[in-house]
């Protein structure tokens, strides 16, 4: 495979073909698609890629939402902040 240089010739597309707009209309639908994922299949799917790869496996957490998840991954790196700066406070004591 080539390396890519700045000198190489650039290709630009301009337009695609019937079956490439195809392909892209019905990855584009499922891009901004709101319909509930089916969770048994999902969980199946990810629980074969840790068989395959050999890591352990770890528990798989479903949203109603990406904003709750966003969330709740804050609401736990808050708690890992407060629990951090508890233990600075707790330490800088045990040193005076």
């Amino acid at each position: 495979m080539p390396r890519c240089t700045n000198d190489m010739p650039k290709r630009i597309i301009t337009e695609l073909s019937d079956e490439q707009e195809a392909y892209k209309d019905k990855w584009r639908s499922i891009q901004v698609s709101t319909e509930s994922i089916e969770q048994e299949k999902v969980a199946a799917v990810i629980k074969a890629a840790y068989t395959v790869s050999n890591y352990p496996e770890s528990e798989i957490l479903f949203y109603s939402s990406p904003m709750t998840a966003i969330e709740k991954i804050l609401c736990i790196l808050l708690f890992l902040l407060k629990l951090y700066f508890l233990n600075c406070v707790i330490y800088s004591f045990l040193i005076i």
